[in-house]
């Protein structure tokens, strides 16, 4: 399953019928897959056997709508996690990902593709654990490490409003 399709559709509310269609072609039928947990702001579609996962969140937390309780308004598509084989027991995702990263990088090929990363997560022997990149205002690219220094997961997203920046 190609979600490249998807990529436009990052901060859409599930509302839109452009980004429902988008779905439906993959394979996903929202109204049936998305509920939002109670004391909950995001909600998941998994799909392990396909590599992916994908987030919702809820549109007073999305938005930064402070005086709008839960469970008022749509959810937002904000983020899609791609996994490498083995990942949170997923299978590896089979297609191109963003930004020409691929599961082979480590954080010197990743770097030469993105520029230096805004955030690092250090371990304890001095290894890279998780990088993060601002690429726009509405896009940020975060990557975890496998021990073996190889890209392991992948997470796009359309940050929520009170990580973007201005």
């Amino acid at each position: 399953m190609n979600v490249e399709i998807l990529y436009p559709f990052h901060g859409l509310p599930i509302t839109s019928l452009d980004l429902q269609a988008a779905f439906t072609a993959l394979g996903f039928d929202l109204s049936d897959e998305l509920e939002l947990p109670e004391d909950d702001y995001r909600a998941y579609i998994e799909r392990p056997s396909g590599g992916v996962s994908f987030a919702f969140t809820h549109e007073a937390w999305f938005l930064g709508i402070d005086d709008q309780p839960m469970g008022v308004g749509p959810l937002f598509f904000n983020t899609i996690f791609f996994y490498s084989d083995g990942a949170d027991r997923y299978a590896q995702y089979r297609h191109a990902l963003p930004f020409g990263l691929a599961f082979s990088d480590d954080t010197g090929s990743a770097r030469k593709k993105l520029g230096e990363p805004e955030w690092i997560r250090h371990l304890d022997d001095g290894g890279v654990a998780g990088e993060r990149w601002e690429v726009d205002a509405n896009c940020r690219l975060h990557a975890t490490y496998a021990l073996s220094g190889r890209l392991h997961i992948l997470i796009y997203s359309w940050p929520d409003a009170h990580l973007r920046k201005s």
